[in-house]
């Protein structure tokens, strides 16, 4: 099979996981409904994954790669620490990642992610990598001590935006949730300068 079409079949797989689980929740999202969500066998999700754990561990290792992806396409076009800081908000609060189903799927591997070693460490990997990259662009704002504590709370609240998108309470688009943080950083940053 050439590569562009492993990668598009591979990307069928977590699109179909990431539906399955917002449609069924993630115990019911049975190997046998995620496969039938593209119209294949369970024994195809078999194959190229061994078992759901993998595909799940795959499909957040997906979306893991798109915030990295988004978080440098966003960086490139910055300059300043204070542009760097908001690229970092937009890639973790993009309309590719921001949606209703993703954040249901993520939701849910945040509820397993303690009973399933491979999805904890993946969590530890992905907010360890927002923590740093808010804080790398923060000290430059505001100084270290202050710059760990702003990370954490800024954390929190995409964190939040996040759960309130998959239980349906949060209703705003991506770029009104990206307002949101980034005025939360500039009011902070503002602060700290005073």
């Amino acid at each position: 099979m050439p590569e562009r079409l492993q990668v598009d079949r591979r990307q069928q797989f977590i699109d179909a996981t990431i539906n399955a689980i917002a449609k069924y929740g993630f115990g019911e999202a049975t190997v046998q409904k995620i496969a039938g969500e593209i119209g294949i066998t369970a024994a195809n999700v078999h194959h190229n994954f061994g078992d759901k754990a993998g595909l799940i561990e795959a499909t957040m290792r997906a979306l893991m790669r798109l915030i990295s992806e988004e978080s440098a396409e966003e960086s490139a076009k910055a300059v300043t620490a204070r542009e760097k800081l908001a690229a970092v908000v937009r890639a973790n609060l993009s309309s590719s990642l921001f949606e209703t189903n993703i954040c249901r799927a993520w939701l849910h591997f945040w509820v397993h992610a303690p009973h399933r070693p491979e999805l904890q460490r993946l969590e530890r990997i992905n907010a360890g990598r927002l923590r740093s990259n808010l804080v790398r662009w923060l000290r430059d704002l505001v100084g270290h001590d202050e710059a760990g504590i702003i990370a954490s709370h800024c954390a929190a609240i995409i964190d939040g935006l996040w759960i309130g998108k998959a239980l349906g309470t949060v209703d705003l688009t991506p770029q009104v949730a990206q307002t949101m943080v980034i005025g939360f950083l500039d009011d902070e940053i503002t602060r700290c300068s005073r």
